[in-house]
């Protein structure tokens, strides 16, 4: 497993893992705009660098995306870049999602409630 250097609580990679950060199922409600609405869905795992939600629809690849999430009593709002689209077995679709821009208060703020959920 590697480490990296900004990794202060442990957030490892796995070798066979192409993340930089460790996955967390992690289910919190998220909202994000497209195409001028702001809808709401559910996050199925969060990473510090992006995270997979249920998606009402195809968002198209590389589309950007305002995100707003409540972690514990504070909101983080990164920006996110659609990296993928999926349906699964299911019929739910899924995207994933990586995040843009993470101001330094938010990156903190997810860390901290990463560590938390990984204790």
């Amino acid at each position: 497993m590697k480490r990296f250097p900004d990794d202060k609580k442990s957030f490892v990679r796995r070798k066979d893992e192409r993340r930089a950060y460790a996955r967390y199922p992690v289910h919190k409600i998220v909202s994000y705009a497209h195409r001028g609405k702001e809808l709401l869905t559910v996050t199925m795992d969060l990473t510090m660098d992006g995270m997979k939600i249920k998606t009402h629809c195809r968002l198209p690849k590389n589309e950007r995306l305002k995100i707003k999430m409540i972690l514990g009593t504070k909101s983080i709002s990164p920006e996110g870049r659609v990296v993928y689209n999926r349906i699964l077995p299911d019929k739910d679709r899924v995207s994933g999602i990586q995040f843009l821009e993470l101001p330094r208060r938010d990156s903190a703020l997810l860390r901290a409630y990463l560590t938390a959920v990984k204790e």
